[in-house]
């Protein structure tokens, strides 16, 4: 009651806010990069706040092998950073390789694994004539890969029906043109044109996922392909047959391009080409070969018909 002696009642809601941090179910790599002169990688990792991570790594061992634990803070996240071992070579193409694929889960519960994962993989190239060589991880620009260079060398793609020929030219922006993405499952082929290539450093580095990767194989058409082996972890660095990546160890494919026919062409120094035939009866690609992480390979397609290869990275 008030001096008036009237009463009077006062209705409405009170407004208030609360603030809830926000729940996260799962674990991921939301970027990476490495530095090609320390050899180190840098990983960002999103999680559970809070929470103690186990990092893995796959490497010079052929096994997954726990190298670090971390917490992530307040926010779910958090950086790390650690060596790249080396391999003394890979063959052919590379010398001097940096390689290690990384994955993560939760200490305590194991169970919440990471959905990605981050491949660090670079290396001196020793040929300087001619490069066949693939990408297994994220797309990633040319001047991302090959960022230095000589004039005039160039990068031929054939992926997809389409076939483009990119020069390196220290005076444009890029400096490769035309500028190309090379995707998850591409391949690439590097022409010296008479220029040094021996020594330069190629950044085949990037994250990857275990979502299927769909690949057009067009008749009458020479593809491209660079998953090298790397779509099934753990396995032998080293080499995988055309039977394996085919087949098994982590592709799958109701379409798989196994075609009585059709050919695959390599190319190393100082082999040269070597052509693969699959024959249908024997269940073989004749003569068989191999092929490593960071490799890449011409896939002919000599039938009358398109094709969709799709493999799956795995990581678990």
């Amino acid at each position: 009651m008030n001096k008036f002696g009237k009463t009077i009642i006062i209705t409405g809601s009170i407004l208030c806010s609360v603030v809830l941090s926000e729940a996260v179910s799962g674990l991921d790599f939301t970027s990476g990069q490495v530095n090609t002169s320390t050899h180190k990688v840098t990983l960002a990792l999103r999680g559970n706040p809070n929470r103690s991570i186990t990092i893995q790594r796959f490497a010079a061992s052929y096994t997954w092998t726990s190298i670090a634990t971390l917490l992530l803070n307040g926010a779910g996240t958090a950086t790390w950073v650690g060596d790249i071992e080396l391999l003394l070579s890979s063959g052919y193409v590379f010398e001097d390789t940096h390689y290690g694929v990384y994955r993560a889960y939760e200490t305590q519960n194991p169970t919440i694994r990471s959905s990605n994962a981050y491949a660090a993989f670079y290396g001196t190239l020793q040929q300087d004539t001619q490069n066949l060589l693939g990408n297994f991880t994220s797309e990633k620009s040319l001047s991302e890969i090959f960022p230095n260079a000589e004039d005039g060398v160039q990068i031929s793609t054939q992926f997809g029906g389409v076939s483009i020929v990119s020069t390196f030219d220290t005076l444009e922006t890029p400096k490769w043109n035309p500028e190309q993405t090379i995707k998850p499952g591409q391949g690439f082929w590097i022409l010296a044109n008479g220029h040094n290539l021996i020594g330069k450093i190629i950044n085949l580095s990037g994250l990857y996922d275990s979502n299927p990767v769909s690949v057009l194989l067009k008749k009458n058409y020479s593809t491209i392909l660079g998953p090298g082996n790397a779509v099934a972890l753990p396995q032998s660095y080293d080499a995988a047959t055309w039977l394996d990546l085919f087949n098994s160890n982590g592709y799958t494919s109701s379409t798989a391009p196994q075609v009585p026919g059709n050919q695959i062409v390599t190319y190393f120094q100082p082999r040269g080409y070597r052509v693969s035939t699959f024959d249908d009866i024997d269940n073989l690609w004749l003569p068989g070969d191999e092929i490593r992480i960071g490799f890449g390979y011409f896939y002919s397609n000599n039938k009358q018909t398109d094709y969709t290869w799709v493999f799956t990275r795995t990581i678990w």
